[in-house]
């Protein structure tokens, strides 16, 4: 019974964590989903790793950084959508990386590694994007980015939360 009110007492606080960073103010925003982004993806690189697959953790996880935080001012309108070009250099690096490792199966890892970037970075990269749509909803701490709406965001993860 002790254990019950310590994982509700700790799912309380993340709900609270997740749902005041998204709300409070854009910055918050953008830390509170990569926070979240880069978990997921470490944990995901760590699941695979388990499994036997050499996945490139590090090259992996400084990528999706990269990508959310290029896509945090092409989607604020602060930077145009070409600057997503500057992004090839690394994930040919990535490729040329796994051709010096000397792993069993390269095309395996590079698999497993791309697809972490595909199945967590990409759907995080595209929150920027529905929080900087034109809404009525406000946030908590008045800012000067008169288009930011979390509202998106927000109802995304109350109908996940509630789904699950």
């Amino acid at each position: 019974m002790k254990d019950i009110y310590r994982r509700t007492l700790t799912g309380a606080w993340i709900v609270i964590f997740i749902l005041g960073g998204f709300w409070l103010h854009p910055v918050s925003f953008c830390l509170t989903a990569l926070i979240i982004m880069s978990g997921i993806l470490y944990e995901y690189y760590r699941i695979i790793r388990r499994s036997g697959t050499r996945v490139q953790t590090v090259a992996g996880m400084i990528t999706g950084i990269a990508v959310y935080l290029l896509s945090i001012p092409v989607a604020a309108g602060m930077l145009e959508y070409s600057f997503f070009l500057l992004l090839i250099p690394l994930f040919v690096m990535m490729m040329i990386a796994e051709l010096y490792r000397r792993a069993e199966k390269p095309f395996d890892s590079l698999a497993h590694t791309f697809f972490g970037l595909l199945y967590v970075v990409l759907p995080f990269s595209l929150f920027p994007f529905s929080a900087f749509l034109r809404s009525d909803l406000k946030t908590i701490i008045p800012h000067g980015a008169v288009d930011f709406s979390p509202g998106v965001v927000v109802g995304f993860f109350i109908l996940l939360w509630v789904n699950d």
